[in-house]
């Protein structure tokens, strides 16, 4: 698509990928700023060049070309607009995962971290409950827990509910 006819199926994703590493760059080059210590840069671009590949196999490119009369520069403002909102997309995704692996901490961090042999010490009772902990300790509400975590409302419940069903079976059956 995009005055690409003619190539064979590899020359084509080549040409596509050359066609738009502007757009791919620039849109790679913001999700890294605005995500540094979650997302590389490297991972990025590749996202965005898989994405590129995506919309040519999918028809996204062709409906852009369609909708803006095949004029070059309309092009690219469409194409980098719907590359920066999926990468963005993408991004948070990345991001939440990572917020929730750093969120539950193993029993080898616990047990390095623990001074004591105390069940209330407060480091402890941050990496059991740590949504709990943030209530008590932070005396944060659901909506402020949600809002640090990048979750809704209603998962920081879930989880706390789940959080409450552990530390009862803890404390009560321990």
């Amino acid at each position: 698509m995009c005055g690409l006819r003619g190539y064979s199926m590899e020359s084509e994703a080549e040409a596509l990928l050359y066609r738009f590493r502007l757009q791919i760059r620039y849109a790679a080059e913001f999700i890294h700023k605005k995500y540094t210590f979650t997302i590389e840069l490297d991972d990025a671009r590749q996202q965005a060049a898989l994405l590129t590949l995506e919309y040519n196999e999918s028809g996204v490119l062709a409906g852009i070309e369609r909708k803006v009369g095949g004029d070059a520069n309309q092009i690219d403002r469409y194409f980098l607009r719907e590359l920066k909102c999926d990468l963005l997309n993408w991004a948070k995704k990345i991001h939440r995962i990572k917020q929730r692996e750093v969120l539950v901490a193993s029993d080898e961090i616990r047990t390095q971290l623990q001074a004591e042999v105390n069940p209330y010490d407060e480091v402890d009772l941050r990496l059991s409950w740590p949504l709990w902990c943030m209530r008590v300790f932070d005396r944060m509400g659901n909506r402020e827990i949600a809002k640090e975590l990048g979750v809704s409302v209603r998962t920081v419940s879930r989880m706390l509910a789940e959080e409450r069903v552990k530390a009862m079976e803890f404390y009560v059956n321990g």
